[in-house]
């Protein structure tokens, strides 16, 4: 009896006269124990007395025969000839059958995108951007947003699969990756050109770069006058405040964001960019109160050259800060 073994979903399956162009087929013979057993020693009798004098071919220099070697002439094959398998018309082939037949395979939708570059952080006392050389990451960035886009800014959760030992960074701890949008790149670059009087000279890319690494080093000092101000608070007061440390993410072809730590939980703004407390309920909580001391002692202990604004964030952990300062233009001609 011949039948044909085809490729299936989960495993080779049996079919009869089902010849698929592109399947491989295999034929099987399938015969008694016995038939095969006697066939097999009618065969073994043929090759030795085929072999001169009877003796055997040894493969020692010794010439015993301890190691007996025959050498046939055909190896066996089955008796049973192959059938004939025409192709079918790739036309003829439902969809629904290659789907039984494990054809075709549904693929997973692919929710996330891995990204290769650097990341750098900002030294506050330094005044200068750490690691030289900057630390190789390997980011996997989710492609939903974890909320929508603000003025600035779409986030994404996002993980690290590498990342150097001297990086500090974490593998497996959850960040959010924040990307500009374009919409406030452009406004950026027709502000410049309001008060400069002339266009930019950076392409549009790399004005992008600069805003990342500004609003870096903007958390980073607002970082630093809410580690001196919690300093001011009494011992006994819970949830002070923090800013968290954000990194500056530069990729291939120019790409460039802010990644920092994931924070879970009910995001929430205490003051506005405009310094307008934001209503919350009946009165005001604790926190809210040192938000308002915060920005107020900012601008104290600057001499009134900066105060840090739209003070928001999960919990007493804060985030995506502003700063103003007295200065329209800075040291680098820029705003």
């Amino acid at each position: 009896m011949t039948v044909q073994i085809v490729g299936g979903k989960n495993g080779p399956v049996y079919r009869e006269d089902v010849p698929l162009r592109g399947k491989k087929v295999f034929t099987c013979c399938f015969r008694k124990k016995q038939e095969v057993d006697d066939e097999m020693k009618e065969r073994m009798a043929a090759l030795i007395s085929d072999i001169p004098d009877n003796k055997p071919i040894t493969g020692s220099a010794t010439g015993t025969t301890s190691d007996v070697v025959f050498v046939p002439k055909q190896m066996p094959e089955c008796s049973s000839a192959a059938p004939t398998v025409k192709a079918i018309p790739k036309s003829k082939i439902g969809l629904g059958v290659l789907l039984k037949m494990g054809g075709i395979h549904n693929l997973p939708v692919l929710e996330a995108d891995v990204l290769e570059g650097h990341i750098f952080a900002f030294e506050y006392r330094d005044a200068k951007w750490s690691w030289e050389p900057p630390a190789a990451v390997r980011l996997r960035v989710d492609r939903k947003a974890v909320a929508e886009a603000g003025g600035f800014r779409t986030p994404y959760k996002a993980q690290y699969l590498r990342a150097e030992p001297s990086s500090g960074i974490q593998p497996r701890q959850e960040y959010v990756y924040k990307v500009l949008l374009d919409t406030a790149i452009k406004e950026q670059m027709a502000t410049e050109k309001a008060f400069l009087g002339k266009d930019s000279q950076l392409e549009q890319v790399e004005v992008g770069q600069a805003m990342n690494r500004k609003a870096v080093q903007a958390q980073v000092v607002a970082a630093q006058l809410c580690s001196l101000f919690a300093e001011k608070l009494p011992i006994d007061f819970e949830n002070k405040p923090m800013v968290i440390t954000p990194y500056l993410f530069m990729g291939t072809a120019g790409v460039s964001a802010i990644i920092e730590q994931f924070l879970p939980g009910l995001f929430q703004k205490y003051i506005g960019n405009e310094m307008v407390e934001e209503a919350e309920g009946d009165g005001r909580s604790e926190f809210r109160e040192a938000a308002l001391a915060l920005a107020h002692y900012s601008y104290e202990y600057s001499k009134g050259k900066l105060i840090i604004t739209d003070l928001q964030g999960v919990g007493n952990l804060l985030t995506d800060i502003e700063v103003s300062t007295d200065e329209l233009i800075g040291e680098d001609g820029s705003m």
